[in-house]
């Protein structure tokens, strides 16, 4: 089986690098929409009730779900179709 099209990613938040990694996103887009909500998801999970109000706000752009935000979106994107046979 193969990875398909992915997207490894890095965020920097107070002075750290978090990395994130998508694989097989169905759909260009995907890929940078996943990223965002994966960020999301660990930043307010490590920091819960460790968090300014202007963190907040940034993370609540993350979880924001906009086509404007996903540079890579366009109307007539396509589906990826993956060939997952044996490659041996």
């Amino acid at each position: 089986m193969t990875a398909g099209p992915c997207l490894a990613s890095a965020y920097e938040f107070r002075d750290k690098t978090y990395i994130s990694v998508i694989l097989r996103a169905p759909k260009v887009s995907a890929r940078f929409k996943d990223t965002r909500i994966l960020i999301h998801w660990a930043l307010t999970r490590l920091f819960k009730n460790d968090l300014s109000e202007d963190e907040k706000q940034i993370l609540k752009v993350l979880k924001r779900h906009d086509r404007d935000l996903d540079s890579d979106y366009s109307e007539d994107e396509h589906e990826f179709r993956y060939d997952c046979g044996d490659a041996g």
